[in-house]
C-alpha cells in the first residue's frame, strides 16, 4: 500500500505515545506501551510473552516460535535484522478466525485517540500493534492477513528496533500446516525509518514470508 500518507498521519500518533526508554539512551523514538492487567509491560516497551499459552481443542491454537521475512531485491538498503525478525507468537481462537498475537520484542502503542491507530475490529484490542488475523481454510490451509481493515485502522506490525529505528510489516500469505509447522508465504512489504515524521526512511515490496514452529 502507499506510504507516503502515513508519514503525516501517524507522526502526530508517535509523538504522543512514545517515551523515553528508562534503561539507555534512544537513538531514536522509544515509546511504552499501556499496561493492561493480563498484559504487564516493562517501562523500556517491551511486550513479553504471558507465562501460559492459550489452550483450546483446536490443534491450531498455541505458542509458537515465528520466523517472518521479506524477500525482495528492492530491500538492499534494508539491514538484514530489519528483513528477517523473530518474534514469540501465540495463536487463539477469535470468532470464526484466529487472533496471531506476537511478543517478545517492543511494538509501538495503539494511537487511536487521534483517529490513526492499530485498533482492528476483526480482533480483539488490548492498545499494541503486535496483531494480526489468520483463517483456517480446509483442514490444513491457512490464509494471513497482516494489512489495514481501512485507511485508519489496521493489523499490521509496528516494532520499535534495538537500533533505534521503527519497523512495520504488512501483507498477504497463504500456507500449509504440517508437522507442527505452519509456512506460509504472498505479497508483502516494510518499512523502515528513524522516526515520524522521517528523515531517513526506505520502503520495499517483495514475498512475505512466515514460518511458525510449535513450542
Amino acid at each position: 500500500m502507499p506510504r507516503d500518507w502515513r508519514s503525516i498521519v501517524v507522526a502526530a500518533v508517535m509523538l504522543a505515545t512514545l517515551a523515553c526508554d528508562s534503561q539507555r539512551p534512544p537513538t531514536g523514538p522509544s515509546l511504552g506501551i499501556p499496561p493492561s492487567p493480563a498484559r504487564p509491560v516493562s517501562s523500556s516497551g517491551f511486550l513479553q510473552a504471558p507465562p501460559a499459552a492459550p489452550t483450546s481443542s483446536d490443534p491450531l491454537v498455541g505458542r509458537y516460535a515465528l520466523d517472518i521475512a521479506v524477500a525482495a531485491s528492492s530491500c538492499e538498503s534494508v539491514p538484514a535484522h530489519a528483513q528477517r525478525r523473530t518474534y514469540t507468537a501465540d495463536i487463539h481462537d477469535h470468532e470464526d478466525r484466529y487472533a496471531v498475537k506476537l511478543y517478545d520484542a517492543a511494538f509501538l502503542s495503539d494511537g487511536g485517540a487521534v483517529s490513526y491507530g492499530c485498533r482492528d475490529r476483526r480482533l480483539p484490542y488490548d492498545g499494541a500493534c503486535h496483531m494480526f488475523l489468520m483463517r483456517r481454510d480446509g483442514n490444513s490451509t491457512v490464509s494471513v492477513t497482516m494489512s489495514p481493515e481501512d485507511e485508519w485502522r489496521g493489523s499490521e506490525i509496528w516494532e520499535l528496533l534495538a537500533d533505534g529505528r521503527l519497523l512495520d510489516i504488512w501483507g498477504q500469505a497463504t500456507g500449509l500446516v504440517r508437522d507442527g509447522r505452519i509456512e506460509a508465504a504472498g505479497p508483502g512489504g516494510l518499512w523502515w525509518g528513524n522516526g515520524l515524521p522521517a528523515s531517513d526512511s526506505h520502503a520495499c515490496r517483495g514475498e512475505l514470508q512466515l514460518t511458525f514452529t510449535r513450542r
